[in-house]
């Protein structure tokens, strides 16, 4: 499976720049998604899915050939205890995800349904036969979890979710460079073994690793990122430089705020870097070219991306094939030189698109500043909110904190360091600056939430303040692993350490949320079965129309579910469904046409009952075939010189 080809590319990473090869699990992963992304862009995902495995094959062939010469040194490079880690998880991993299902409405709108679009076109999933109710999102979490389930037997939710845990593990493995190159500390080794997994069950997204959502994700990149500029300013190494932009590239492409949370990263940086300079007596050189690079990096994300989305005709080559009536399983090789046959975007209506869209984009803000008791609510509810351990998330849950709780527990601890300790040396007021912007990162990222929720978000939303704790969440836990960590490794050295990395760990153990920790392993949702479908022994094809009608009370989430398992093929999303009168069992309104001239007229070739009743029964009846209508039911629409007749072809 895909994972396994992140250890040989990780490996030779590791011998060819003397790091150690937890080190190099992210960069690897980075590695593959960019040469996804930029095949993807330029024609399908086929020619960058070859590369990824060439590489991965060659550098198996470099680690044996490095290892036989003698001029690998594996036991210091590669048989570390980051790599025993990495092993531990992925052994874990395999067992959570056995039988894993997907349950959440977002999954069955965009999370998961992009990985099957990926998976069936090799291709993004905005493409003419996809289904992606989402498909602009960005697309790095789908790409990786494309990768690992492509080169598997099938397309399996599990091994979509293996990868992704995997993903957010490697992402926070590099902090095994504070255990002590030269000597062994088992007790250390043993409380990172611990805490690098509980980072996930102290925070409100504790289902990190049973759910396809990317918000712990995005806030595990962000933390990557502060990290390696952190290790960059102890050693100077081109290494750490390379990941820090290599992250923030990512980052910007893993959700649109992680754009945001990449500007906030690197203005926090550049204001540690300013105050650091100020507070060493200016002999501390700040890293104006790393930060411009680092700059570059998110314009290069955000530009190929959007400039990719603006492309004209880009999904020329996908109706063609659509409108021919061709195999979905074409598609994966007929769409090559996508780009070259799209032509490239004018400029002028790509400014133009820009301009309207940042001009409506104000407008929008505009609008929802003009309400101000509604400005003022949303405030009031939002800090509120951040003082709420329950609804903000915080840290912690046997021992919770709220988000405006922990900030001023490192704002004082901030105090502390900058009046108690003035005698530090450089590398101290380094690590205390590094805080302080990663405190300002945060504080950044909440006024940009807080701006969102009052201009994104619809006037009945904003004041439920809708997934506060998932949204919020990602700058918080850069926040905290960046004080954490440094924390633990400003103590490598000291005598009596061991009891501080003894205090560290049970923090966090005493955090966690220990039930999820359980579920995690155990308590896996059903897969959702449309029975009816599923029996009828119809192979649904791209561009077939399922209409799905039910008469129960339910959400949208079971429409998603329905859309998500009839895939290659589509469904209706909004509310057909015709409402009964509680007083005679009459319906109160029909469907929004005459069902039969809705089915001609609009192309549905099929449809499914999921639950229905006497008064649908009553009023559509006649349509049946046989008078066949039963819940759970699948049938095909014939349209003849008598009208539309409903077979029933599966229940």
């Amino acid at each position: 499976m895909g994972v396994l080809l992140i250890i040989p590319i990780a490996g030779a990473m590791a011998i060819r720049s003397k790091k150690r090869i937890e080190a190099c699990f992210a960069p690897s992963i980075f590695l593959i998604i960019i040469v996804l992304y930029f095949s993807g862009i330029v024609t399908t995902f086929l020619p960058g899915l070859m590369v990824c495995v060439a590489v991965s094959a060659a550098a198996a062939i470099f680690i044996i050939v490095e290892t036989i010469r003698g001029r690998a040194n594996c036991r210091e490079y590669i048989m570390t205890p980051g790599f025993a880690a990495f092993l531990l998880y992925l052994m874990l991993a395999l067992i959570a995800c056995h039988g894993f299902h997907i349950s959440k409405s977002d999954e069955f709108g965009h999370w998961a349904l992009a990985v099957k679009n990926y998976y069936a076109y090799n291709d993004f999933s905005n493409t003419g036969l996809s289904t992606d109710i989402f498909g602009t999102y960005q697309p790095v979490a789908t790409l990786w979890c494309y990768f690992c389930t492509k080169l598997w037997v099938t397309y399996s939710e599990g091994v979509s979710m293996l990868g992704q845990i995997i993903f957010i593990v490697s992402l926070i493995l590099p902090v095994f460079a504070i255990l002590d190159q030269g000597h062994r500390s088992r007790a250390k080794e043993a409380a990172l073994f611990v805490i690098i997994p509980s980072c996930v069950y102290i925070s409100p997204i504790y289902n990190a690793f049973s759910i396809l959502y990317v918000d712990f994700l995005l806030g595990c990149a962000g933390f990557f990122c502060v990290w390696n500029f952190y290790r960059y300013h102890k050693e100077r190494d081109t290494f750490y430089a390379v990941n820090f932009c290599a992250g923030l590239f990512i980052l910007s492409l893993i959700k649109e705020f992680g754009i945001v949370l990449s500007g906030c990263i690197i203005a926090g940086i550049f204001i540690e870097e300013c105050i650091t300079r100020k507070r060493s007596g200016k002999t501390y050189p700040i890293s104006a070219a790393l930060l411009l690079r680092a700059i570059c990096a998110v314009i290069a994300a955000v530009g190929t991306w959007y400039g990719y989305l603006a492309m004209p005709a880009q999904t020329a080559a996908a109706e063609n094939l659509q409108s021919e009536g061709a195999s979905w399983r074409e598609l994966s090789t007929a769409a090559v030189g996508k780009a070259i046959a799209a032509g490239s975007p004018a400029p002028a209506p790509l400014v133009g698109d820009t301009v309207n869209h940042t001009s409506g984009l104000f407008g929008k803000m505009l609008e929802g500043l003009s309400d101000p008791e509604l400005v003022r609510g949303t405030i009031w509810a939002f800090i509120r909110a951040m003082n709420d351990s329950e609804k903000s998330g915080g840290i912690g849950h046997l021992l919770p904190i709220s988000t405006l709780g922990f900030l001023v527990i490192i704002l004082f601890y901030l105090l502390y360091r900058v009046k108690i300790r003035s005698d530090c040396d450089v590398e101290e007021i380094f690590d205390t600056d590094l805080l302080a912007g990663t405190l300002i990162t945060a504080v950044l990222y909440y006024c940009a939430m807080l701006s969102a929720y009052l201009t994104m978000f619809n006037p009945d939303e904003v004041l439920q303040l809708l997934s506060f704790e998932r949204y919020i969440w990602p700058a918080t836990f850069v926040l905290f692993g960046t004080a954490f960590f440094i924390m633990l490794d400003e103590r490598k050295n000291e005598k009596k350490n061991r009891m501080i990395w003894l205090i560290g760990t049970a923090v966090i153990v005493l955090s966690i949320k220990q039930g999820a920790v359980v579920d995690t392993f155990t308590a896996h949702q059903t897969e959702v079965n449309f029975w009816g479908v599923e029996h009828s022994d119809v192979k649904l094809q791209p561009g077939d129309k399922v209409l799905y009608l039910s008469m129960a009370d339910e959400d949208d989430d079971r429409r998603r579910q329905f859309y998500y398992s009839v895939f290659p093929a589509t469904s209706n999303l909004n509310d057909e469904t015709p409402e009964t009168n509680a007083m005679d069992g009459s319906l109160r309104e029909e469907l929004s046409d005459d069902l039969s001239n809705k089915l001609a007229v609009e192309g549905y070739g099929y449809v499914y009952l999921d639950t229905i009743n006497t008064a649908f029964v009553n009023t559509y009846g006649n349509l049946f075939a046989g008078r066949d209508i039963k819940d759970g039911a699948f049938y095909r629409v014939e349209v003849g010189n008598d009208g539309v007749r409903l077979e029933l072809i599966g229940e």
